[in-house]
Order: structure tokens, then C-alpha cells, then sequence
């Protein structure tokens, strides 16, 4: 697999995170929290910091 995939798949997978996010604390807010509101924020959480480990390794570092 090449480096540009799966850097590809990584920010995808964060902004897929950061939906998931908004969407329940959106949903919480309107008709209050239940645990599936929290199952759901933490499984966004999960995939936005995934996604941003996986960003991070896929960086090269600057050239010197």
C-alpha cells in the first residue's frame, strides 16, 4: 500500500471522527444524552485520534 492511500485514509477516517462527534453532541443537546450518545462520542473520539496517529506516522520529517 502506498504512503499516499493510506495518509488518505487517515484523514478520512478523522473527518469521519469529527462527524461523528458533532452529530451526537448535536444530538444530545436537543433531546438529551443517552448511552448511545456516549458509545457513539467515544467511538468518534476513537477514529478522529486514530486518524491523527496515523497522520503523524505517516509524516515524513523535514529535509535537513
Amino acid at each position: 500500500m502506498s504512503n499516499m492511500s493510506q495518509q488518505t485514509r487517515a484523514i478520512i477516517t478523522s473527518l469521519t471522527g469529527i462527524l461523528i462527534l458533532v452529530i451526537n453532541i448535536i444530538d444530545a443537546a436537543s433531546r438529551g444524552s443517552s448511552v448511545w450518545n456516549f458509545v457513539a462520542i467515544g467511538c468518534g473520539a476513537f477514529l478522529l485520534f486514530w486518524g491523527f496517529t496515523e497522520i503523524a506516522r505517516g509524516s515524513k520529517p523535514p529535509p535537513q
